[in-house]
């Protein structure tokens, strides 16, 4: 029994790590290509874009060296995977909140002539709420030295259910995850809602809806990525979760950032 469970999480190590590294690469991939395009980096889109594959690159990365528990769960191997882990999911979704409400803003003018974006205020803006605020819920943990032995990564202590580190996971990850996939839904529907009843000629309406074509199904990657791993560390709460739920959590958490890419 002792060897099945060891050689079941030996499998779930191995499986997230080269899932990561595709993931991973994939990401780099793109990044590359989008270099490649000159006449789009100096655009909004090129750097909402890019930064949202940068936070994955690094998600994925860090996500993909393996378990860092094995050198002490107060090493500062195991707390930085942790913490980047943590940080570059956040930052990457809070990325794709900035890019659905951009989009909003550019089909709304669009269609009703409002106020031009200002591109660099935005930015700025947006550089502090989805690449700076994340180191917050990011750090939490290390406030109540919550990080540490996740199961097959660090993270938030496995096995450790007390109310306190039950909070430290909503808090620091999941609760805002989930608020975040909520508010990209909520925007691509209202787009969406926008478009529909929109009456302009074809050729303009094409031009508006483009955008939103291609982005309109990412919200279902975001559930992707968070659904099977919410559920696994619910599970968790009550009872230790079966192996199909540890596996659904590292294939849907190594492989949405393919999707992503």
């Amino acid at each position: 029994m002792v060897q099945s469970v060891a050689e079941e999480h030996h499998a779930l190590v191995i499986f997230t790590r080269i899932g990561s590294w595709i993931s991973a690469s994939a990401v780099l991939l793109a990044m590359i290509c989008f270099f490649g395009l000159e006449k789009l980096r100096p655009t909004m889109a090129f750097q909402m874009v890019f930064f949202i594959l940068l936070n994955d690159f690094i998600f994925y990365c860090v996500f993909g060296i393996g378990d860092m528990a094995q050198y002490g769960e107060d090493s500062f191997r195991c707390q930085a995977q942790a913490f980047f882990i943590n940080y570059g999911l956040q930052s990457a979704m809070l990325w794709a909140c900035a890019t659905a409400y951009t989009l909003h803003r550019v089909v709304a003018n669009s269609i009703s002539s409002g106020e031009p974006i200002d591109h660099s205020y935005m930015m700025r803006i947006f550089f502090v709420l989805c690449q700076l605020f994340p180191v917050v819920p990011s750090s939490l943990p290390m406030w109540f030295n919550a990080y540490g032995d996740a199961g097959n990564w660090c993270w938030v202590k496995e096995g450790k259910e007390s109310d306190m580190y039950i909070m430290v996971r909503i808090f620091s990850l999941y609760g805002l995850s989930w608020i975040y996939v909520f508010y990209c839904t909520y925007i691509y529907y209202t787009i969406w809602q926008k478009l529909r009843n929109f009456d302009g000629a074809g050729q303009e309406r094409k031009i508006i809806s483009g955008p939103f074509e291609l982005l309109k199904f990412y919200p279902l990657i975001l559930i992707w990525g968070l659904l099977a791993p919410t559920l696994n560390r619910f599970i968790a709460i009550f009872i230790t979760p079966p192996y199909t739920f540890q596996l659904l959590h590292a294939i849907s958490s190594s492989t949405f950032g393919l999707l992503d890419a």
